[in-house]
């Protein structure tokens, strides 16, 4: 049972880093957005491209937390004795 969480974790942090890394290469860089909407041969900043990647990265971001997290947890787990003697 722990082998198989272990897996689903390590799949989870995979999975994490591939769309981290695919919302990071359909990212437009920076000096290719225009935020003031003036300039027509750079993208908009509300365009989907952007939208898309940012929300790539921050999904990916979040299955890498939570998988970091679920280690954390399994590697450090909480004392089963009391303190009653005391």
């Amino acid at each position: 049972m722990a082998s198989r969480m272990m897996w689903l974790v390590a799949g989870l942090v995979i999975l994490g880093l591939i769309l981290l890394t695919v919302g990071a290469v359909i990212e437009p860089s920076r000096d290719k957005v225009d935020q003031s909407g003036q300039d027509q041969t750079k993208i908009h900043e509300n365009a989907a491209i952007t939208q898309e990647g940012e929300s790539l990265i921050a999904i990916g971001l979040t299955l890498i937390a939570i998988g970091v997290g679920f280690v954390l947890a399994w590697a450090a787990p909480a004392s089963a004795t009391s303190r009653s003697g005391d």
